[in-house]
């Protein structure tokens, strides 16, 4: 409606400006005033039309708005009703709810009541209570009045107090009782949960009240109890005394009585003794007279020595001058005498003298050539100690093992002493390793490190081990015993090896370029058969240095021997191992000096040397490189069916080589059955094999014989364990899918050990992962080989590199890259970080390492779901790098 106002509004604007415009034409003034009026007209009759049906409208609306009141007053009207209604009923509802309440109240009253009257009883009971503790005090006083007479009245006390506790329980259930009957007459008469846990606070007041007594009761108890007990102890030590008391009143009557009795005997002895003293005395008398007689006599005596002993004086003085001439005179001849020995003392210490140090300087003698004596003997017999603890009387070799072929002993006398090393050269370029893909030739794009592996790994030259070579550097292992370890016996066992220096020399006593370590002492076990385990009794590292390796190396017609064997294998006749063999061995003679052990050593006297046998073969290997079949047409490997386990003698078995390609022919049952050398487990039974056949062709013919085919029926178990293994490998499995490539057989795999104890190459495929399957909760480790698909037996690898350069979640749409180089992602890009730095922080990952080595994939419980990229890497000896990535998946 405001819109039509507004609209017509305008137009009325609008005619009363055009009219303005035109004010100028009087001839048109009157016609168009009646348009001007006519327009009006139209125009108020238009608006008083708009103006009415808006009016209907409004009414229209002011009448269903008196119609919604009146329909709102009856609804109200009825709903007042409904709730005053509610209100009646409720009011009621309180009404009764009152009178249930009062009746509550009343049952409530009398109940307490009862409590009351319960509680009276309970205070009479305490009261008497009181006077039994009285009664037991009066009764405890008696006790200490009578301690003796009265020791079993505590008996009586301790049954009083026993019914004193008896009663206190009883009181203590009555109250019990009434509670129980308060609520029992509380539920009866409806009362709530307040007014019971009301009652309930009362009970357990009055519990309270009565545990207080009973403790009072107790302390008093337990006084009385103690005082009736010191009473008793009291009265039974007080017994104890009067007995002892009794006893040794005794003992003193019985004492009395004795003494009674010998103060009796001596008042008799007494008696006696008086008599006695009255005759002493008399006797005495007696004595007196007698001494005065000798007195007088011994008087008389005196007077007649003095007389006597002048006498003597007299004599004596004339003696003593007599005498005293006669000294002198005879200490006159003595001075003499005396005069004379001295003389004759003199002239002999003289001569005693010249006697002394003539014997002193002949002693000097004697003893000077008594110490040059011993000492010569004592120089004597340490050399001839040194000698004999140095004497070395035989060398014998035993084995040997080394990177190349390991060991081999047999129990027929075929040794495989060889000491050996891998090496090679940056013969096209300089090395860098880890390396990104434009070093690394043979890796495919999707394969090969990439700046973002670099950056997440922190650079490849902070990586522990990173190896750099310019071009033209010899690449092979450093270090002590690099080309293997010998191990020898020596006699006698206890030789001292401190002088003694050990050298590998030909028949023309030329040492080799591989040198020996002083022997030590070895723990290992030898054992028949082949083995990479150590050995012997004694042992020596063999070591190589990087500017020998021409010295060592072997140099024979290679072609020549790829013919021979390729015609024997060939040929529509049976294959003659004899004959193959005679041919190769006459290819290799003179290739490798036979090599034997010297000792040399020098015990002071002169130097000696002693020799093992010549049957040790040092040199130095220069593997196939990665690349050694590039560009080689493909083809397809047969696929052969499960063997049977073997039963032949040695001349069905047969070792052949063809292209480089080593095989293995079964003739069983007039069958002939071959297995690609590649395969990593058929490589090791070719090892084995060929290991036996490596040292003197010539000999090796001529004493197997008829003694081998004797002996090797023991081994064929041994052969049908490594059979079971191969039908059941994932690997061999593997081997005989088609290859587009002959050099794929060259390059690494990363392997893992399965759950069901199979052996398994890791997956290539992002979306396609190994899973790896966890036990139980945390920290867990799966091992993993990196070797290559010919087990590193043709092209062995120098240099290894192993890391997780990704970690992706299960729907590949978060990763441990987006966290740590975008430095963008949630909490679960984070979870993947840790996964990735977890793994890279085991041992071996994320560095670089020498040899085969297993390395352990850590991952945890909580990364369940993530997927791990591992890119492994291998440096072969040529400098050539070849690496792929695999996948797993934690399950």
């Amino acid at each position: 409606m405001k819109k039509k106002i507004v609209g017509l509004l305008a137009s009325v604007a609008m005619v009363f400006a055009t009219g303005s415009m035109f004010v100028s034409c009087n001839d048109y003034d009157e016609d168009f005033y009646a348009e001007i009026r006519s327009e009006l007209q139209n125009q108020d009759a238009t608006l008083r039309e708009l103006l009415a049906s808006q009016v209907d409208a409004l009414q229209a609306q002011l009448n269903e708005l008196k119609a919604a009141q009146e329909e709102c007053k009856t609804n109200c009207t009825k709903r007042q009703a409904e709730l005053q209604a509610a209100i009646d009923a409720l009011t009621k509802a309180l009404q009764d709810s009152d009178s249930a309440t009062e009746l509550r109240l009343n049952a409530l009253d009398r109940e307490i009541d009862g409590l009351k009257t319960e509680i009276s009883y309970l205070k009479s009971q305490d009261e008497l209570l009181a006077k039994s503790i009285g009664v037991l005090t009066e009764a405890l006083n008696e006790i200490r009045a009578k301690e003796i007479e009265n020791s079993n009245s505590i008996f009586v006390i301790n049954n009083q107090i026993t019914e004193l506790y008896q009663k206190v329980a009883a009181a203590q259930a009555l109250a019990q009782q009434a509670y129980d009957q308060a609520v029992k007459a509380a539920q009866q008469a409806g009362l709530n949960a307040d007014e019971i846990k009301n009652l309930k606070d009362a009970q357990t007041q009055l519990n309270e009240k009565f545990e207080l007594m009973q403790s009072a009761w107790d302390e008093k108890f337990q006084k009385l109890t103690a005082t009736a007990e010191n009473a008793l102890a009291i009265a039974t030590a007080n017994q104890i005394q009067i007995t002892n008391l009794k006893e040794e009143d005794e003992k003193i009557n019985k004492k009395l009585s004795e003494l009674t009795k010998t103060v009796n005997e001596n008042s008799l002895a007494i008696t006696h003794l008086g008599h006695r003293c009255d005759d002493l005395e008399n006797e005495v008398s007696e004595l007196d007279k007698q001494l005065d007689n000798l007195t007088d006599r011994v008087a008389e005596l005196e007077a007649a020595a003095a007389k006597v002993q002048g006498l003597i004086d007299a004599a004596v003085a004339a003696l003593n001058e007599e005498l005293s001439k006669k000294i002198d005179a005879l200490n006159n001849r003595i001075d003499g005498v005396e005069k004379k020995m001295n003389d004759s003392f003199d002239a002999l210490d003289l001569r005693v003298s010249d006697l002394e140090e003539a014997y002193s300087n002949l002693d000097t003698k004697i003893n000077n050539e008594i110490s040059r004596l011993q000492t010569e003997i004592n120089s004597l017999v340490n050399k001839l100690t040194n000698a004999l603890g140095q004497y070395i009387s035989g060398i014998v070799l035993q084995a040997s093992e080394n990177m190349v072929t390991g060991s081999l002993n047999t129990p027929f006398g075929i040794n495989s002493q060889v000491l050996a090393l891998f090496y090679g050269e940056a013969a096209t370029s300089d090395v860098v390793f880890p390396c990104f893909d434009e070093y690394a030739c043979l890796v495919d794009a999707e394969m090969a490190l990439t700046a973002e592996d670099e950056e997440i790994l922190g650079g490849f030259n902070s990586i522990p081990g990173h190896f750099k070579a310019p071009m033209g550097t010899k690449l092979m292992k450093d270090g002590e015993g690099n080309a293997g370890t010998l191990y020898v016996t020596v006699n006698p066992s206890d030789v001292d090896f401190t002088n003694t220096t050990f050298d590998l020399v030909n028949s023309l006593d030329e040492k080799s370029a591989i040198t020996l370590s002083p022997l030590a002492k070895s723990d290992k076990l030898i054992k028949f058969g082949y083995t990479r385990a150590d050995n012997g009794l004694y042992e020596a590292k063999a070591t190589l240095n990087v500017d020998d390796i021409d010295k060592v190396t072997m140099d024979f017609d290679a072609e020549k021997i790829r013919e021979v064997v390729k015609n024997a294998f060939n040929s529509d006749e049976p294959f003659n191992i004899t004959n193959t063999y005679m041919t190769v061995s006459d290819i290799f003679a003179d290739i490798l000096d036979a090599s034997g052990v010297r000792a040399t050593w020098n015990d002071g006297i002169k130097t000696h040397s002693v020799y093992s046998q010549y049957g040790v073969a040092a040199t130095a290997i220069k593997p196939f490189s990665f690349a050694f079949l590039y560009g080689q047409q493909g083809y397809k490997l047969p696929h052969i069916d499960p063997l049977s386990e073997l039963d032949m003698h040695l001349d069905d078995m047969a070792l052949v080589e063809i292209d480089d390609d080593l095989q293995l022919v079964y003739t069983i049952d007039g069958e002939t059955y071959t297995s690609d050398a590649f395969d990593e487990l058929i490589g090791q039974i070719n090892e084995r094999i060929a290991a036996r056949f490596t040292n003197k062709i010539n000999k090796l013919v001529q004493e197997i014989g008829d003694q081998a085919n004797k002996n090797f029926n023991k081994y064929l178990d041994l052969v049908n364990g490594y059979i079971k293994r191969i039908n059941n490998n994932n690997i061999v499995n593997r081997i005989y899918d088609i290859f587009e490539n002959p050099n794929d057989y060259l390059q690494p795999c990363l392997v893992y050990e399965a759950e069901s104890g199979v052996c398994c190459q890791v997956s290539n495929s992002m979306y396609v992962p190994s899973p790896f399957l966890l036990e139980g909760e945390g920290e867990q480790a799966v091992r993993l080989v990196p070797t290559s698909f010919n087990a590193e037996f043709l092209a062995p690898a120098f240099k290894k590199f192993i890391a997780v350069t990704n970690v992706f979640s299960s729907d590949y749409t978060h990763s441990a890259q987006k966290y740590v180089i975008e430095n963008s992602g949630d909490d679960t890009d984070k979870l993947c970080a840790e996964a990735l730095e977890l793994a890279n922080g085991q041992e071996n990952f994320n560095s670089v390492f020498d040899g085969r080595t297993d390395v352990a994939f850590v991952t945890d419980s909580k990364y369940a779901g993530l997927v791990y990229e591992i890119a492994y890497s291998a440096l072969d000896y040529s400098g050539r790098v070849a690496g792929r990535k695999y996948y797993v998946k934690v399950k």
